[in-house]
């Protein structure tokens, strides 16, 4: 071969398939924010099971792209600016005292990490890719509230 290198092969499993699908249809506005989610319909959709939609499901609800009611069922998580308003503000005011904690407790590879996380955060910018960079966005979050020693703050 001519110098260059294959690029690995990722393993994927189907569960990560069906998520991926989801999130790139309701980034994409296919399916829009408020509207129910029948299983049966997307397991059908997909080529994958019920059983497979909904774990699928319930992780993407534990990244709060979908909300689950008793009883109701499914649907797209939808903000409303007041809702968006006040997950900033929250936002601010626990992301202040997470940098302060972390100052504290920060090493050098942290810093790298940090500075790996912003770099495919700008990488997905640049590519138009609203999942790389909601990924890498909450990863930088993530490692700003790990860094801070704070074990509660990492559960929020």
């Amino acid at each position: 071969m001519s110098g260059k290198a294959l690029k690995l092969i990722q393993p994927v499993s189907k569960r990560d398939q069906v998520v991926a699908s989801f999130k790139e249809a309701i980034l994409s506005g296919i399916i829009q924010p408020g509207e129910s989610i029948v299983e049966s319909k997307v397991a059908q959709q997909l080529g994958a099971g019920i059983p497979l939609v909904r774990e699928a499901l319930i992780e993407l609800e534990h990244q709060g792209y979908v909300q689950k009611v008793p009883y109701k069922g499914t649907t797209v998580t939808r903000l409303e600016r007041g809702d968006v308003e006040k997950i900033f503000r929250l936002r601010v005011e626990l992301e202040s005292v997470a940098i302060e904690w972390a100052k504290e407790n920060v090493t050098p590879a942290d810093i790298e990490d940090l500075r790996g996380i912003t770099a495919k955060m700008k990488e997905g910018a640049r590519a138009l890719d609203l999942d790389q960079f909601y990924q890498n966005d909450l990863a930088f979050h993530r490692k700003l509230w790990e860094i801070s020693g704070n074990e509660y703050l990492v559960e929020c």
